[in-house]
């Protein structure tokens, strides 16, 4: 279009040196005035834009495609010939933090038009991606002129596990010994602090549950029954020490995540640990479905700060050791390794909790497999979800 338009600029010019007349000087004005009359309505047109980005949704599995759609919303009179659009997106993810990608995108908008265009963004690993808008410019139909646009905030899109359906064994699966302020929604218990269900009077009923206020109204007795106390004696440690890459992050936490899925689904309280670059132990208590979307949002959020450089052994003493004192019954440990010194670590730390080690980094038995007196299962979620592995 610019050459387009010098070529007219050159035409009239010499026009107007051939044929002297007011039709030659009225096109020569026209050419050169209509640059800046071109000019004032652009800018008056990006004074009445308004460009905004996001996401349909906040969170998707991982290698799965999140919409990006991007409003530009034209409430000028005049139509835009060209709005560019330039969007930069950065993974915040171990081994992958570098990664930086750019996309752009041109359209025309009528006037006082509202037109969405979309982008599929496709995290091919778990944690955060930030998504922004790093230029908005106008052009005018020659594309002699661009003017820019207030950029919008930034936009964050967090990449999910892949959850697998588990087959596992349960056999013991609460513990009512443990003090907790956590009660079991689907069996009673002797917790006078907190009641689980009321009900008519049966023969040997204790009276002292009887309710004796909501007995007065009605015919009949009605009895409390008390609720059951769920400690969390369960632990699922992600130990990410010994990953070289994400793709060895991304099945520690398919297959934490989806164990922990499994056990939420039979009303299992539990406890999910990962050490920090910082020596310190994070740790999620899952007692239902809220609390397991939120732990897996904010663990995924803040993956950056796992350390891959030191064991959950080493960051749990700085912790006092709470694996011991917190008295879990049942360690389950998620690992992309095995060695004897590492199994002999998690065995300290684990006390006399009974421990099982899962590594995702192998699917094949070691050779030394006689020198571990830990249960070993070499499965990666998808292993786990075919095959009925581990014991619960």
């Amino acid at each position: 279009m610019r050459l387009i338009y010098f070529l007219l600029l050159l035409f009239s010019a010499g026009f107007h040196v051939l044929y002297k007349g007011d039709l030659s000087f009225i096109l020569l004005m026209f050419v050169l005035v209509m640059p800046f009359f071109m000019l004032i309505i652009l800018c008056i047109t990006a004074v009445s834009v308004r460009v905004n980005a996001y996401f349909e949704q906040t969170s998707v599995p991982r290698g799965m495609a999140a919409v990006l759609k991007i409003n530009v919303k034209n409430n000028s009179v005049f139509p835009i010939a060209r709005c560019y659009v330039e969007i930069a997106y950065k993974s915040n993810i171990l081994f992958d933090s570098a990664s930086k990608k750019k996309f752009s995108l041109s359209a025309a908008v009528g006037a006082r038009a509202n037109e969405t265009f979309s982008i599929n963004i496709s995290p091919s690993h778990c944690g955060s991606v930030d998504v922004r808008i790093t230029k908005i410019r106008l052009r005018d139909t020659l594309g002699l002129f661009s003017i820019p646009v207030k950029v919008t905030p930034e936009n964050r899109i967090i990449a999910l596990p892949i959850i697998f359906p588990i087959q596992a064994e349960i056999r013991n699966n609460a513990s009512s010994t443990l003090e907790s302020s956590t009660f079991s929604p689907f069996k009673p218990g002797d917790d006078p602090s907190e009641i689980f269900s009321l009900r008519e009077y049966r023969e040997g009923d204790n009276n002292n549950r009887i309710h004796w206020k909501l007995s007065s109204r009605s015919e009949t007795f009605i009895v409390k029954e008390l609720s059951l106390p769920v400690g969390s004696n369960i632990l699922l440690i992600m130990d990410f020490c010994g990953c070289g890459n994400a793709d060895s992050i991304d099945r520690i936490l398919d297959s934490a995540f989806s164990v922990s899925n499994f056990l939420i689904e039979y009303g299992i309280t539990h406890t999910i640990a990962y050490a920090c670059s910082d020596y310190t132990v994070q740790r999620y208590e899952i007692t239902n479905t809220d609390k397991f979307i939120s732990a897996v949002s904010e663990i995924i959020f803040n993956l950056k700060n796992a350390a891959v450089d030191i064991s959950f052994s080493s960051a749990e003493k700085t912790e006092e050791e709470f694996t011991v004192k917190s008295r879990f019954s049942r360690v389950i440990t998620f690992s992309d390794r095995t060695d004897i010194v590492h199994t002999e670590e998690l065995e300290a730390t684990c006390g006399d909790a009974h421990l099982t080690i899962i590594c995702t980094g192998s699917l094949d038995a070691a050779e030394n497999d006689e020198l571990y007196k830990t249960e070993i299962i070499y499965a990666d979620a998808e292993k786990l979800s075919s095959n009925e592995l581990l014991i619960i």
